[in-house]
């Protein structure tokens, strides 16, 4: 196996005419499919079995990293100190958003309400559940789910907000704290999870929300989706014991790898393999079916989750920047 023939040495960061192309390594579709990164057999999918996210908006996000690996050593090893952060507060991360808390949420918003009175006093509260009962209920259920996700994100931001986070995370927390600023926010966020909302707070919250806070609630939706791609990354981390590859620069292509194995085996054998620009030819033999496409492709896909600042199905894994798979 001609390893130069699959895998090229990495070039300067910068060095590509554009800055997304320096910033992302060159994979196709028919590796990809080689490596059993997607798969219509979920069995058989890289991404489903290390996907745990818990929302389909935070699965969509990870699924766009997994489409854009990194070509920057300095992209990786940020992802990799986010991954720790969120790896360290995973006991006390916030379980009560769930897919059908943000289900409901993009229904109620893009849902056609009958105009919520601005003035949320007994009298007109009272005018609007009568006249406009299915729209009232659907707030007063709506806001239910919100109260969840303001406070699970409130308390992600508690968790994660700590002195000099990684620049892109550092950026993302900056913008929830930003949209999280309001009183009616802090108020929900405080509130006893189940407590029920009476007739004037449904209509004085619910004029908030869809009102007022109806953009700001979308984008902190779109945020929370990349905090759950990092906690699904973070979470598989744990999960499977990966091992954060470490990346050397230097214009010099090298593998080095202890206890590599293949994330899709249920008793996976472990490999060890030191590949250098002195030592870049293996010869691999054995018979039919004993393993030595999933030797391969075991550093291939090795390769490819450092490049997008995962961890690694190794004991130990160093590896120089590449090209492209």
């Amino acid at each position: 196996m001609e390893m130069a023939g699959s895998m090229n040495p990495g070039k300067e960061s910068g060095s590509d005419s554009t800055a997304d192309n320096a910033n992302r390594m060159q994979i196709d579709q028919t590796t990809y499919q080689d490596l059993s990164i997607f798969s219509a057999e979920e069995e058989y999918s890289v991404f489903h079995r290390l996907n745990r996210t818990r929302t389909d908006a935070g699965k969509l996000r990870l699924h766009r990293l997994y489409l854009e690996p990194f070509q920057n050593a300095t992209e990786i090893r940020s992802t990799q100190a986010i991954i720790r952060m969120v790896m360290d507060v995973l006991p006390g991360w916030p379980q009560q958003v769930t897919n059908g808390t943000l289900l409901v949420l993009e229904k109620f918003l893009d849902y056609n309400l009958d105009p919520l009175p601005a003035h949320a006093d007994l009298f007109n509260s009272q005018v609007y559940r009568l006249l406009h009962a299915p729209d009232f209920s659907m707030v007063r259920f709506s806001l239910t789910h919100f109260r969840d996700f303001v406070a699970g994100m409130r308390r992600s931001l508690e968790l994660l907000d700590k002195a000099h986070p990684p620049a892109k995370l550092g950026a993302i927390l900056a913008r929830v704290r930003q949209l999280m600023n309001h009183a009616e926010l802090d108020e929900l966020a405080c509130r006893p999870a189940g407590k029920p909302f009476s007739v004037q707070d449904t209509v004085r919250y619910g004029h908030f929300l869809y009102e007022k806070f109806r953009h700001q609630a979308g984008e902190l939706m779109d945020l929370h989706a990349q905090l759950d791609a990092w906690y699904g990354m973070a979470t598989a981390h744990v999960e499977f014991g990966l091992a954060f590859p470490d990346i050397e620069d230097g214009p010099e292509p090298f593998i080095h790898a202890e206890g590599l194995y293949h994330i899709l085996l249920p008793k996976p054998v472990p490999y060890g393999i030191s590949m250098a620009t002195n030592s870049n030819f293996i010869f691999l033999t054995g018979a039919n079916m004993a393993g030595k496409s999933t030797f391969i492709k075991s550093i291939g896909l090795a390769v490819f989750l450092a490049h997008i600042g995962m961890g690694v199905p190794a004991a130990s894994f160093r590896m120089s920047m590449f090209d492209g798979i």
